[in-house]
C-alpha cells in the first residue's frame, strides 16, 4: 500500500512540474490568460453585486409605495393592457362581491378608504354578442379617472345577456 502511495505522489509531482514548466516558457501567454480570467471573475463578481444592489433597491422602493389595487370588470381595455405588459400573468380574478366585503369589515378601516373609489357609470349597450356570451358597451367618463370610451365585456354566464337589447341604458357603480 505504501508503494502506491509514493507513486502517486510522484506522478502528482511530475504532472505539477510540467505544467510550472510549460508555464514559464511562454510567460506573455501566461500573463494575458491570468490577466483575463481575472479580469473575468472581476466582471462577474462586479454584475452580481450590481444585480443585487439593483433588485433589492427596487424592492425596497416598491415596497415604500405600499399596495395599489385596481378592481375592474373583466373585459376592460385595462385588463387587456396590463395582461400585455406581465405575460399574461398577475392578475387575480375577485368574485364580484369583494369589494363590498372589505369596505365592510372593521380590519380595514385603516386603509379602505384608499382601497377603492366608487364611480357612476353610465352607459349604452351597443351590441349584444349572444353567441359569444359578450356585450359591447359605451360609457361616459368615469369620475377623472377613465375617458368616455367604448369596450367589450366577456361574461362568464352567457344567460346574463336574456333580456337585454341593443340601445338600452346602464347605470353601474364603478370600484376603482
Amino acid at each position: 500500500m505504501r508503494k502506491d502511495q509514493d507513486k502517486d505522489s510522484f506522478v502528482l509531482r511530475r504532472y505539477l512540474a510540467m505544467a510550472i514548466k510549460n508555464l514559464r516558457r511562454r510567460p506573455v501567454r501566461t500573463a494575458l490568460t491570468v490577466a483575463g480570467v481575472a479580469l473575468a471573475v472581476t466582471v462577474a463578481a462586479s454584475l452580481g453585486g450590481f444585480m443585487l444592489g439593483y433588485r433589492g433597491a427596487i424592492d425596497r422602493s416598491i415596497n415604500m409605495l405600499g399596495f395599489q389595487v385596481m378592481i375592474m370588470a373583466k373585459g376592460c381595455p385595462y385588463e387587456a393592457a396590463t395582461m400585455m405588459l406581465k405575460g399574461g400573468t398577475g392578475l387575480l380574478y375577485l368574485p364580484g362581491d369583494t369589494y363590498q366585503k372589505v369596505k365592510n369589515d372593521g380590519d380595514t378601516s385603516d386603509c379602505r378608504d384608499g382601497l377603492a373609489k366608487t364611480w357612476r357609470m353610465d352607459g349604452i349597450d351597443v351590441a349584444i354578442g349572444r353567441g359569444a356570451g359578450t356585450i359591447f358597451v359605451s360609457h361616459r367618463p368615469i369620475g377623472n379617472y377613465v375617458a368616455a370610451m367604448a369596450m367589450t365585456f366577456r361574461l362568464e354566464d352567457a344567460s346574463e345577456l336574456e333580456g337585454l337589447f341593443p340601445g338600452e341604458r346602464r347605470t353601474n357603480q364603478a370600484a376603482i
